[in-house]
């Protein structure tokens, strides 16, 4: 009897670890693709950077209307600036707002070969941000999911992981919709 007993207790010590460990990897997996988000939408985000500076250059050359002008002055400050890709992509949303309207205003810009050229790859990029920020929100769908539910939110109490923070707060909205389900 008492045989029985021990190996009862080990089997049900064995289960917990085992579903202990299953659930540690599945933090670890969607950390692992979080990361993987967040470095390919680094990525973008400074080839985004780096077409936008180089317009600005083409758009002094180009137009000598603009040359005495602080055209795109936003630029010159994000490079000083210390921000976070939340942060970064949201100055560089209004950088191309006002790309975009320099050349509303200025039709001659918009036939510029080099321009056609860096607004093509502007959307290129930008269909590109679009999917990584959507892989990025849907492993953090998955990871807040894993902090808020049973039993994996024991894992990550004990290894003290905290829900993170969406790229729309359209995703955000669903997950407190999926949260009181």
């Amino acid at each position: 009897m008492e045989i029985l007993i021990i190996v009862l207790v080990l089997l049900i010590i064995s289960f917990v670890f085992v579903i202990f460990v299953l659930k540690y990897n599945d933090y670890q997996l969607k950390l692992i693709k979080i990361d993987e988000a967040e470095n390919n939408i680094d990525i973008l985000l400074e080839k985004k950077f780096e077409l936008f500076s180089r317009s600005v250059s083409i758009i002094k050359n180009e137009k000598k209307k603009y040359e005495k002008e602080d055209i795109l002055i936003n630029i010159n400050k994000i490079k000083n600036m210390k921000l976070n890709n939340f942060e970064f992509n949201e100055e560089l949303k209004k950088i191309e707002r006002e790309f975009c309207e320099i050349l509303d205003l200025d039709k001659e810009l918009m036939n510029n070969n080099s321009i056609i050229s860096i607004k093509n790859d502007l959307m290129d990029i930008e269909n590109d941000l679009m999917a990584a920020i959507k892989f990025y929100n849907e492993n953090v769908t998955l990871y807040n999911c894993l902090v808020k539910y049973f039993p994996s939110n024991l894992v990550g109490f004990i290894f003290k992981y905290k829900t993170k923070l969406f790229y729309s707060e359209e995703k955000e909205e669903s997950f407190e919709i999926l949260k009181k389900k």
